[in-house]
């Protein structure tokens, strides 16, 4: 049960059908395909400005809030680095690589030019921008 509640994706007891493990490895990575792909097509908007959401909230959708919000605290700085941003989040900038990496399919640096470019067209379909590019 300890090994359930601190996230473990998949256990086996011995002995094990190697046929049933193929299968759950099998039905595992492609999970994790298809969350890369949720993430990195939705993540940017839809994980900070979706509030309503409900049940729980999963480990990977609160660490991206948290990268969000830290991108969000240093908009006035269009050369945020990776470190920044790793010191920000108290993580090593290779950890935050990693980890973004793996979540999203992007570079950190590729993640924070997306976040930004769909929150600016976000603001821009939400008509809170004045004619000339100035925030309400």
């Amino acid at each position: 049960m300890e090994c359930w509640d601190a996230g473990v994706d998949l256990f086996e007891e011995k002995p094990f059908n190697s046929q049933l493990l193929l299968t759950k490895v099998a039905n595992l990575l492609r999970s994790r395909k298809l969350l890369k792909y949720k993430y990195q097509i939705a993540v940017p908007v839809s994980v900070l400005h979706d509030e309503k959401r409900g049940g729980t909230e999963s480990l990977e959708d609160r660490f991206l809030k948290e990268v969000n919000a830290a991108i969000d605290k240093h908009k006035d700085k269009p050369d945020l680095s990776v470190r920044e941003l790793g010191e920000e989040l108290h993580m090593r900038h290779d950890q935050l690589y990693r980890k973004l990496k793996s979540l999203t399919g992007l570079s950190v640096n590729q993640y924070i030019r997306t976040y930004r470019l769909n929150c600016a067209a976000a603001m821009l379909r939400s008509k809170k921008i004045y004619g000339d590019g100035s925030p309400l």
